[in-house]
């Protein structure tokens, strides 16, 4: 993803989970936080986690073993 200043809108944005980002950042800086803002949302860690069991160990994780794994993420 590339960050374009001369298009980018200043105003303020209203994330997930009631995350604002203020007006007037640069592209770069709202990019940043919209990726931490995502990364950092409680669904991501067991999607991720799930994902990788199933691709690299097991195809059915169980839910214990995906908390673990979930439990690290961040």
């Amino acid at each position: 993803m590339r960050a374009i200043e001369v298009a980018h809108d200043m105003s303020a944005k209203a994330l997930l989970s009631g995350v604002t980002l203020p007006a007037g950042a640069t592209a770069e800086q709202d990019l940043s936080g919209v990726i931490d803002s995502i990364f950092n949302h409680p669904n991501v860690g067991p999607f991720v986690g799930r994902q990788l069991i199933q691709h690299l160990v097991t195809g059915s994780p169980s839910p214990a073993y995906v908390s673990r794994v979930a439990g690290v993420f961040c």
